[in-house]
């Protein structure tokens, strides 16, 4: 059987520690996968190979040990040979692994190549394959996969955690009215014809060079087509999308530049945006050269289009650099959140990226007191044993991780002193990953000579329960008329008010306005339907084109009892299937007298529209 050696200075050999993952990346670890699936959309299964490539780390080490979940494995073997393999029990809620018996013991640091045939199954948690009724057109069917955090295994059998990192290629055959994109180089035209033309399928191929977590994996195949936003930027949709979403999107290449400029060179070639169907269960997906986006973003008027940002700063803070494993997922995102901000600053202005900040933190509030019944998961590094990282997710990493950094930059100076930190830091670890600890002995490291750094409290941040121990301070200039018309309602009950009021707010003030009217100073307006009403009138929330302003209004009107909120309530959560609304309106729909049994009948209704991952969520959320 054939092997090669591995450049030993290429491989990073570090434990990952991912209590997710039941497989064995210290011993052997994968470094490339090659697959070859065909999209069977009458089963609605994949079905094909994975060829993968491991490097031995470990004396004596013959056995390789894989994630799965919900796969059927049907061979493994060497060089044409078959070799011994078994899969084990369920490991719940983390799949089987798949323990594959080398035929001998190979060298430290020698490359194998193990060729697994399989196919998945309809309880793939990764994927869903929509019926052309649940797609934009109408005409044919969708498939879009969704591996974070610990899908991938259910797409395909891999060592499935942050910390073992790989390369890929891929052949994907699907029907020729179809076409297949992925998080990789290549997308566009199909790359092979099959010889069996008779079979009316056709082949693409892609390659991703750049060496990233499993979780960023990602496969759509639908009846796409694209459109350029720069030279290097573009849109795929559905056809009868693409050009609403070109529009939307059309800043993309100012993004990547931005970005750039704070984080260094963009290193996955090209950035395109996939505008999703709408059950999508996320804003966006940071795909590697493919982010998924929701269609909620569509407003019309790009005032949601910003969104992206956050997508493409993940370029450098999550798929560039990598948590180790989920228990440190803000290095993920509470870094993408605060770069995420600093290009805002760039592309608009610094009072609009403050704003945001202080948005989120009413969103970071709301979500601590979710979790009152569950402190673990409010701490910044949760205790996550058993635990599918999935119960887990929410705002915390996002914004509390966010306010660490702003903390940490405060404590040396400000931005200008910061900056430099920020590119030292994703030029050390670019490619690599890390847990928080090596991030604390990084900045430590780098700011020897900033004594100020001795007072952090890393225990408390790191692992403290509830919202964060310091109160960052954030420009209000935006705020203030926000405040100030939130104010003239308590006071006058809207007397005087007009459309005028908002007229030239950004959507991003409204949203902010909305927040302030949910607290409890504001329950002369909260708690009365006849002035929520009367607000409407005046300003429109109901009929609002953008999804964010329609949602909070909806929040707003279902915990004052205002019943003709109703239908539009139903009409958002069925429309799209992303969490951030759609969970939320289940669950203040199902606390209402009036909305109890009717949450639960439109959930039962519209359960498979949902992604699995969102329909077992709200499922829980209901008591299903």
């Amino acid at each position: 059987m054939s092997s090669v050696t591995a450049d030993s200075a290429s491989i990073i050999i570090k434990s990952a520690n991912d209590l997710a993952t039941l497989s064995n990346p210290d011993d052997i670890r994968q470094k490339h996968y090659s697959l070859e699936l065909e999209a069977d959309f009458n089963n609605n299964i994949l079905i094909g190979s994975t060829t993968i490539t491991f490097v031995v780390l470990k004396e004596n080490a013959n056995i390789i040990k894989l994630d799965t979940n919900e796969l059927n494995i049907k061979s493994v073997s060497m060089d044409d040979a078959a070799i011994q393999w078994d899969l084990g029990n369920v490991v719940e809620p983390f799949g089987k692994p798949l323990s594959v018996t080398l035929p001998k013991v190979f060298p430290l640091n020698t490359e194998i190549k193990v060729k697994i045939e399989y196919e998945t199954t309809k309880k793939s948690g990764a994927l869903q394959w929509l019926p052309p009724a649940q797609t934009d057109g109408k005409v044919h069917p969708f498939l879009f996969s969704q591996c974070q955090a610990i899908h991938a295994r259910s797409m395909m059998p891999c060592q499935d955690t942050c910390g073992a990192k790989c390369t890929y290629d891929a052949k994907i055959t699907v029907p020729k009215e179809l076409t297949a994109i992925m998080s990789a180089r290549g997308n566009g035209s199909p790359s092979t014809p099959v010889a069996d033309d008779s079979r009316n399928m056709h082949t693409f191929a892609f390659t991703q060079p750049v060496a990233c977590a499993t979780y960023l994996v990602a496969l759509a195949i639908g009846d796409l087509k694209f459109k350029s936003t720069g030279p290097r930027t573009g849109v795929w949709a559905e056809t009868n999308v693409v050009d609403k979403a070109a529009y939307e999107f059309d800043g993309m290449e100012d993004m990547v530049n931005a970005g750039e400029s704070i984080c260094g060179p963009y290193v996955w070639g090209r950035y395109d945006v996939l505008c999703m169907p709408p059950s999508f269960p996320y804003g966006g997906m940071e795909n590697p050269c493919l982010t998924f986006v929701t269609p909620t973003l569509l407003a019309g008027d790009r005032s949601l289009a910003d969104v992206v940002i956050h997508e493409i700063t993940h370029s450098w803070t999550g798929n560039l650099v990598t948590n180790s494993n989920w228990k440190h997922f803000w290095l993920n995102e509470g870094w993408t959140m605060f770069i995420q901000r600093k290009i805002v600053s760039k592309i608009h202005n610094h009072q609009t990226a403050e704003l945001d900040a202080s948005l989120r933190l009413k969103s970071l509030k709301d979500t601590v007191k979710m979790f009152r019944t569950n402190l673990n998961f409010t701490r910044l590094c949760p205790d996550l044993e058993n635990v599918d990282p999935d119960d887990a997710f929410s705002i915390i990493p996002y914004e509390k991780g966010f306010h660490l950094l702003r903390y940490l930059e405060d404590v040396v100076g400000g931005h200008a002193n910061f900056a430099p930190f920020v590119k030292a830091y994703i030029k050390e670890y670019a490619h690599k990953t890390l847990n928080s600890y090596e991030f604390r002995d990084f900045y430590l490291s780098f700011f020897t000579d900033v004594p100020n750094t001795a007072q952090i409290n890393w225990d408390e941040w790191f692992r403290g329960t509830g919202m964060p121990p310091v109160d960052n301070k954030f420009d209000d200039t935006l705020a203030q008329a926000v405040i100030q018309l939130r104010n003239k309602w308590i006071q006058t009950r809207g007397e005087n008010c007009s459309g005028d009021d908002i007229k030239n707010w950004i959507a991003m003030q409204t949203m902010f306005f909305l927040d302030l009217l949910q607290g409890d100073d504001a329950k002369a307006i909260n708690q009365s339907p006849d002035l929520l009403g009367k607000m409407d009138v005046i300003y429109g929330f109901t009929q609002s084109g953008n999804s964010e302003i329609r949602f909070r209004w909806q929040v707003l009107c279902l915990r004052a009892g205002v019943r003709e909120i109703i239908p539009h309530v139903i009409q958002l959560a069925t429309e799209q299937g992303r969490m951030k609304f759609t969970r939320p309106l289940y669950r203040e729909l199902f606390k209402t007298e009036f909305g109890k049994e009717i949450a639960v009948e439109t959930f039962k209704a519209n359960h498979q529209f949902y992604h699995p991952i969102c329909a077992k969520m709200v499922a829980r959320d209901l008591g299903l």
